[in-house]
């Protein structure tokens, strides 16, 4: 799926979190790309991928700080009233 810059929405430009077993703090940007299609063709870099109902994400995911930072891409994505088929 190739992304128009246009349809990529930043939520959080420089989202911080700490890894204190590793002692470092990573900063990364958090966006939303809202799409039309279930296809996906992954990367190397990725194994596999699933799509879910976005009332079940909060449960499958390991980190709290990926807890927090879809809890916020989930709000912003209600603040512009987007409804993709898949976020």
């Amino acid at each position: 799926y190739v992304l128009h810059p246009d349809h990529v929405y930043v939520v959080i430009p420089e989202f911080s979190f700490c890894i204190p077993e590793a002692h470092m703090e990573l900063i990364k940007p958090v966006y939303l790309a809202p799409v039309t299609s279930d296809q996906v063709t992954i990367s190397a870099e990725h194994i596999a991928y699933c799509w879910f109902p976005s009332q079940d994400i909060a449960d499958r995911l390991h980190w709290d700080s990926n807890r927090q930072s879809f809890h916020q891409v989930l709000e912003f994505s209600r603040s512009l009233c987007v409804t993709p088929t898949h976020l």
